[in-house]
């Protein structure tokens, strides 16, 4: 059984909004998936191509950024997925930085 190929892209986008540029950049790109940090605001014509996540990241304090984690997919993402570990610690860590860190089932890319 041959596998397909799959363009993996990831990117601090650096809090880019709905009018930057890096959208038409990443659309050219054509990812399978992108996996984003700092997004500020994704644009109609770019999430209507591509199935997202994202989840407010949360600065130290516990606050929420005013940028997002995201992962965006050429195909569906089917569920978020709960990260947990069997060390308590981890479970803290994971739990505090909640948006720093998103996880996702989704949809294999089609042949």
């Amino acid at each position: 059984m041959c596998l397909p190929s799959v363009r993996v892209i990831t990117w601090n986008i650096h809090g880019a909004k709905k009018s930057s540029s890096v959208w038409d950049f990443l659309t050219d790109l054509q990812p399978d998936i992108a996996l984003l940090q700092e997004v500020g605001g994704s644009p109609e014509h770019f999430t209507k191509e591509f199935d997202g996540l994202c989840r407010p990241a949360i600065f130290k304090s516990g606050k929420p950024q005013r940028f997002s984690t995201g992962v965006f997919i050429k195909e569906k993402i089917l569920e978020e997925i709960t990260l947990s570990s069997s060390h308590e610690w981890i479970n803290r860590e994971l739990d505090f930085f909640r948006g720093n860190l998103v996880s996702c089932r989704v949809r294999p890319i089609a042949d």
